[in-house]
């Protein structure tokens, strides 16, 4: 065979290759975001404990637009804390994600922006994998078992302990990587801030 007709052999195999992967990756990502659909959504009851004080309040996420693999996400929380301060009052957050990597490409919340977002992490995860979201770099811990909207969900956890008591637990759904529970302990100018937040209700299919 002469050099020619190797070399367009050669040219030939690359193209498959990358056309392979290509449709490989595409049903990886689909498959590994199967939920996502325009206007899903997860309520979370919060509630605060600190100082001999305790109060109840909602968070919420909804997905207001999806283009490619681009969504667009609002999410509301009853809570700000500041130095110590509580504020039971709604502040929202708008990103835009990018569903494949889980990257947030803008944020109203600018500090947010180029992190990964941290309301799901991919569904082939094993105990030991890292794990980056907006509030740093973690580890899957072995998954537990949680009963969330009537149902025992298996979730795994990823822990991150800030020091000086303040500490974050989070719980991802195995099935489907989405956040089902937070569990926060915030130690902020001498005063104990527990917050616990719990999915209560939801619209995605395979959540319920």
């Amino acid at each position: 065979m002469d050099k020619k007709k190797l070399v367009l052999l050669a040219i030939i195999c690359v193209a498959i290759l990358v056309a392979s992967l290509a449709v490989y990756f595409q049903f990886t990502l689909k498959q590994n975001n199967s939920w996502l659909a325009l206007n899903d959504f997860v309520v979370y009851r919060q509630d605060v404990t600190w100082a001999g004080s305790n109060a109840t309040t909602y968070m919420f996420w909804n997905i207001t637009s999806l283009n490619g693999d681009m969504a667009n996400i609002r999410l509301v929380s009853g809570i700000n804390i500041s130095n110590g301060s509580i504020d039971i009052s709604a502040t929202e957050e708008d990103s835009q994600v990018n569903i494949s990597t889980r990257q947030v490409i803008n944020c109203s919340l600018q500090s947010d922006i180029g992190s990964k977002f941290p309301l799901w992490i991919p569904q082939s995860v094993k105990v030991g994998d890292a794990i980056q979201t907006s509030y740093g770099d973690s580890t899957i811990s072995p998954s537990q078992t949680l009963r969330i909207m009537g149902q025992n969900r298996s979730c795994w956890v990823v822990a991150y302990a800030y020091g000086a008591g303040t500490n974050m637990d989070r719980y991802y759904d195995a099935a489907t990587g989405i956040c089902l529970q937070i569990r926060t302990h915030i130690f902020s100018n001498g005063i104990s801030i527990a917050i616990n937040e719990t999915a209560v209700q939801t619209n995605i299919k395979s959540l319920l």
